[in-house]
């Protein structure tokens, strides 16, 4: 994981989130915006994570942001 957030700027004291740990975030709720998504939002973010398609991180304040991979394979297709 460490390799691929090198290709993305992070704010000062982000840190990376694996599909693991943001699953265990999710279903704990151990989130500023918890609440806010649905238990298939969180799922399909959490496999977007898995496959490689999506960045995730935990910024300082505990909330989550994402972004897209840029070392992703465009072609690839999604689920």
């Amino acid at each position: 994981m460490a390799g691929l957030m090198a290709a993305v700027d992070m704010p000062p004291g982000a840190v990376a989130v694996t599909a693991d740990e943001l699953a265990a975030i999710l279903a704990r709720g151990g989130h500023p915006d918890d609440g806010a998504g649905t238990a298939d939002l969180g799922a399909a973010l959490v496999d977007l994570v898995r496959t490689g398609r999506l960045l995730a991180v935990r910024l300082p304040d505990s909330r989550l942001a994402f972004s897209p991979n840029p070392t992703a394979d465009p072609a690839e297709e999604t689920r």
